[in-house]
């Protein structure tokens, strides 16, 4: 999960500090103005890095014979709350890599719209909790 996000960082992480270097060599800057320029960008690549992670450790997702119940945010927790007699229909992602890796995404539909309510992004044991998800959908609409 958030693969494209570290890739983001990482090529940022990687490039900026380059192109900032070149551009203290061609205006004559300094040798220490040269390190800084490439130290900076890395610290921040390196902060981002570790804050991603930060906040991909904080999702956390409970599914209940009623409900999903989606937990997230570092500094502000917010929960949001999805009926399971709300919901249509569920989809199952995984790629390649998201294979390899052993997650996968996990949509969740209303009956209101047609964009997903609920995104289940990088699920770790994700097909036991898809075929439980799919049980527990099936369950409440026979009881409602």
């Amino acid at each position: 999960a958030f693969l494209q996000e570290y890739f983001y960082i990482f090529v940022a992480g990687l490039l900026v500090p380059v192109i900032f270097y070149l551009l203290a060599s061609a205006f004559g800057g300094s040798l220490g103005t040269r390190i800084v320029m490439v130290i900076v960008p890395l610290a921040v690549a390196a902060g981002c890095f570790f804050s991603l992670g930060f906040y991909r450790r904080s999702i956390i997702y409970r599914v209940t014979a009623r409900t999903i119940e989606h937990q997230h945010g570092i500094l502000h927790k917010k929960v949001e709350i999805l009926e399971l007699s709300r919901c249509v229909d569920i989809r199952f992602e995984q790629g390649f890599l998201d294979r390899r890796l052993k997650i996968a995404h996990i949509s969740v539909f209303t009956k209101h719209g047609v964009d997903a309510a609920l995104r289940m992004r990088g699920v770790e044991m994700s097909r036991s909790l898809f075929e439980g998800l799919r049980e527990r959908l099936a369950a409440a609409r026979k009881s409602s």
